[in-house]
């Protein structure tokens, strides 16, 4: 995919957009790889993001909200297991960023951490991030966390959960598919995939399809099964991981309602505005 060579003729091929990449270079592929937080990678942050922005982005609302709720009531003591305990759960699904339909057709009036994906995730988001710390299975907020919770640094908060989000909490936390975490590293790739194509309504399937071109050994990394097989369990893999748990998640899709868990595989989304609103590419 990537040559670093002085070879003049493979110096072209790298800086030469391909079809495969959807427009993209190799080079640009391999910072999108490595160098996907500094200027060298031509996925960046708007900067500023405007607050009005940073309200319609449900994920990050989450992740704020959880971390003023340990700041007021902390210590949070969790449970012997380690998991959240249901008054603080409960507070924060009733903010209604992302309503999850199981968990309101249930009409439950105690919720566990694991009953929604949302809130298990937040919890490990705000310790990667490193605004909270568990000390003797209570929670705390951190000195960081105290610092970008001020009305200034939105913007600071925000790039650290993102960055959190794609480099140092795994999506395949959340499924039963194998690692493949090529998916989560090249989330700046579909991140273009998006910018090309998201201006009319696709299903998740046609985005999928073009990030298994562009890097089409990844079917390798999930086994044959007997009620599956590797090409499934990619592209399920890919519309849950992607799609659902990040674009939908972070408002960057606009979606159908969906009114039950379906197979994101066959979901019509198409690009929300928040997603030039956040990203651009140079």
């Amino acid at each position: 995919m990537y040559f670093d060579d002085t070879n003049p003729s493979l110096t072209l091929i790298n800086n030469t957009p391909s079809e495969d990449f959807c427009g993209m270079t190799p080079s640009e592929i391999h910072h999108l790889l490595y160098d996907g937080w500094t200027d060298r990678s031509p996925l960046r942050l708007q900067s500023p993001i405007s607050n009005q922005t940073l309200d319609l982005i449900p994920y990050f609302r989450i992740i704020e909200e959880f971390v003023r709720i340990i700041k007021r009531e902390q210590p949070v003591r969790l449970t012997a297991l380690g998991f959240l305990p249901g008054k603080i759960i409960r507070e924060l699904y009733d903010l209604r960023f992302i309503p999850d339909w199981y968990i309101d057709v249930r009409r439950a009036k105690v919720l566990r951490e694991n009953d929604s994906a949302v809130i298990t995730s937040a919890h490990s988001m705000a310790k990667a991030s490193g605004l909270v710390k568990n000390i003797k299975n209570k929670l705390y907020l951190t000195k960081k966390g105290e610092q970008l919770l001020h009305s200034d640094a939105r913007n600071h908060l925000f790039q650290e959960v993102l960055m959190a989000f794609t480099q140092k909490w795994a999506w395949g936390n959340l499924d039963g598919y194998a690692e493949a975490f090529e998916i989560q590293r090249l989330w700046g790739f579909s991140i273009h995939l998006l910018f090309q194509f998201g201006h009319s309504e696709k299903k998740v399937s046609f985005y999928s399809q073009k990030f298994l071109v562009a890097f089409p050994l990844i079917t390798e990394q999930f086994p044959q099964r007997s009620y599956s097989n590797p090409l499934d369990d990619f592209e399920r893999c890919y519309s849950i991981r992607t799609f659902e748990r990040f674009f939908d998640w972070w408002g960057l899709i606009k979606t159908e309602e969906k009114k039950r868990a379906l197979d994101w595989r066959n979901q019509p989304v198409s690009a929300s505005p928040l997603l030039q609103d956040v990203f651009s590419f140079e």
